[in-house]
């Protein structure tokens, strides 16, 4: 079967394709129904085109993700192979990617957003997996309950296990995969990456959580790969004025030029998250001006309430 329709069925009758949800670079993903534990799930089905090698490297990596049980990274419940490609049995998603968001994240949303965010990527890079792909549209934010969210992040697809630095992967023509207002300098340098490298992109996507905007633009590919060789982009404090200072450097510091000025791993990121926000939580710190000489403060016992008295000033 080189494409899928809604009503066909596989896997010996236990998926029905219900709809088409999605399509990308390498293949299209579906809504489907699990007729044997009667759930929805999503299955991507990688194109046609691939090769054997890089079906292997498929199968290699879905296992591999399959095996990682975490709470922030899409479930992956089955694969199957076939002549013409395999397809990835996820778990089915209800939620809204960051691109869908109505409107800017609150901070304490944000603060939820991004511990989530980097909590995957942490029990992704432990197994050696990097990502390769964190864009807007690969992180899907859905409300577990009222007031709190849920963050899962999608699509492995051109995630590579590696024990050391590796080259980006490209596609058939050679062009570079991925988003490109996200990718990092060293992706678009075509320069081997490393976890940093997600890192990079985890910023651009914060900064586009909070402003709704894009950090590296231009109305060419060309403009938007300048942009980011040249770091040129909007300062997030002047996007967001109502944000702590400690917040808006931190994610400009994810998202820095030179991999070595980034955080050292998601896991440190989210230490230094966790700092800025106990930081943040605690009381100012700063001394109190004494009142003017005219106000008397009564205290009352056993009452936590004063009575201020103003007093005339003396002529």
């Amino acid at each position: 079967m080189s494409s899928l329709n809604p009503s066909d069925v596989v896997c010996n009758g236990r998926y029905e394709i219900l709809e088409k949800v999605g399509a990308g670079g390498e293949g299209a993903v579906f809504l489907a129904l699990d007729r044997t534990l009667n759930r929805k799930v999503a299955i991507k089905k990688i194109h046609a085109d691939s090769d054997a090698s890089e079906n292997k490297q498929n199968i290699d990596e879905a296992s591999r993700l399959a095996s990682l049980q975490h709470p922030n990274i899409v479930t992956v419940h089955d694969f199957i192979r076939e002549p013409t490609g395999i397809m990835v049995v996820m778990e089915f998603l209800n939620g809204q990617n960051v691109d869908e968001l109505p409107v800017p994240m609150s901070l304490d949303a944000f603060g939820k957003f991004a511990a989530q965010c980097l909590q995957g990527l942490s029990a992704a890079h432990a197994i050696g997996m990097i990502h390769r792909d964190i864009k807007p549209s690969n992180i899907i934010v859905l409300e577990s309950s009222p007031g709190n969210i849920l963050v899962k992040i999608l699509d492995f697809g051109l995630a590579k296990v590696i024990d050391k630095p590796s080259e980006q992967t490209k596609d058939h023509s050679g062009a570079l995969l991925g988003s490109i207002f996200t990718m990092s300098p060293e992706q678009l340098r075509a320069e081997p990456i490393d976890f940093r490298s997600d890192l990079y992109s985890l910023g651009c996507v914060f900064y586009k959580a909070l402003t709704k905007e894009h950090p590296f633009q231009g109305e060419t590919v060309t403009a938007v790969i300048t942009s980011h060789l040249q770091h040129e982009f909007q300062p997030l404090a002047s996007m967001r004025p109502d944000l702590p200072a400690d917040i808006t450097a931190w994610v400009e510091r994810l998202s820095a030029l030179d991999s070595a000025a980034r955080p050292a791993s998601a896991t440190a990121a989210l230490e230094e998250l966790k700092s800025i926000q106990s930081a943040l939580a605690k009381p100012s710190q700063r001394p109190r001006k004494p009142l003017p000489p005219n106000i008397v403060v009564h205290r009352h016992e056993g009452s936590p309430y004063v009575t201020l008295e103003l007093q005339a000033i003396p002529a």
